[in-house]
């Protein structure tokens, strides 16, 4: 089998690894999250995910695939996979689920943009 194969599902595993025995083991842990605090944000590992995520592509983007990419790609799609099912089946209403979004649509723009012009400065230093 090949070696980045098994690099990926490593690291996929690894953080539902590590956060459901955190949960068992400790699942206080969870009751008042220090960034939550802090910020004031819901934070989940969901958001650590999606920014593994986008730093791999990009990565793989602009410097082409390697087993560090992998191993980054695997880390940040185990984080967002690991609260798919759970995102699916919490209690929400619904028109408050919409009053966010319409809310967010300034910030979620801003932040379309910067990874736009983050993607253009790279290829514009690399290429």
């Amino acid at each position: 089998m090949n070696k980045e194969i098994v690099y990926f599902i490593i690291s996929f595993l690894l953080p539902f690894i590590y956060y459901r025995t955190l949960f068992l083991i400790a699942s206080r842990v969870f009751d008042k999250p220090i960034l939550r605090e802090k910020t004031g944000l819901k934070i989940h590992h969901i958001h650590y995910g999606m920014i593994l995520t986008l730093i791999s592509a990009l990565v793989l983007l602009f410097a082409g695939k390697n087993v560090y990419v992998v191993i980054l790609l695997g880390l940040g799609l185990g984080f967002m996979y690991d609260e798919f099912i759970p995102a699916l089946l919490m209690k929400s209403k619904r028109s408050d689920e919409l009053i966010v979004y319409k809310k967010a649509f300034k910030s979620t723009s801003i932040l379309f943009l910067i990874i736009i012009i983050i993607i253009l400065a790279v290829s514009l230093i690399i290429l």
